[in-house]
């Protein structure tokens, strides 16, 4: 696993997008699959890795050039929670500590 930054990994989802012309949302059967790792801090402290880990796939309309929309759909790795990741992108409770893309 490589962990890179969130907006290495918006570069990488949203150029593979145009690259497949992707032009709607979860309709790449291809499609990467990315997790974002929250810090063990903030809102967050205490949880476990994969209670603060969230996967999401670069079909969602944040990454889709033109799509006229932002919304980015995850679930966290023990599937207790599904949240829209865009939300708390930025939210200073909750900080990102990493990222990387799941390899097939």
């Amino acid at each position: 696993m490589k962990k890179i930054t969130f907006a290495e990994l918006v570069d990488l989802f949203y150029q593979h997008n145009i690259d497949n012309n992707i032009k709607s949302q979860f309709d790449d059967p291809k499609a990467l699959q990315g997790v974002v790792v929250f810090a063990d801090s903030g809102a967050n402290t205490g949880y476990s890795l994969e209670n603060r880990s969230y996967r999401f796939s670069s079909d969602n309309k944040y990454f889709i050039p033109g799509m006229g929309g932002n919304s980015i759909y995850a679930v966290n790795l023990d599937r207790t929670d599904d949240i829209r990741l865009d939300w708390y992108i930025g939210h200073k409770s909750w900080q990102i500590d990493y990222c990387y893309i799941e390899e097939n």
